[in-house]
């Protein structure tokens, strides 16, 4: 699996489709890996930090709210699906 991920992140940087980026795996709550790829600046050339290094997330929290909000239907706790009148 880090191999993979590992070529999905030097593709991506290598065809310029992405500047940088960082991952982690993780895997029953225990940390598998975490790695920063590429640049965080690319006009000053500098790289990403695991430690330090922030990204804008855009919309993906919207479908971490849909993700938790399908399983907490899928485990049938209602009160959480009336508070968001699905």
């Amino acid at each position: 699996m880090v191999a993979f991920i590992d070529s999905v992140f030097s593709d991506g940087i290598e065809q310029k489709l992405i500047p940088g980026g960082v991952t982690a795996l993780v895997s029953q709550q225990r940390m598998l890996m975490l790695k920063g790829y590429g640049l965080s600046n690319v006009e000053s050339n500098i790289p990403v930090s695991i430690d330090s290094t922030l990204f804008q997330l855009g919309s993906v929290g919207k479908l971490f709210t849909s993700i938790a909000l399908l399983q907490n239907i899928e485990h049938h706790y209602p009160q959480i699906v009336y508070l968001f009148h699905v």
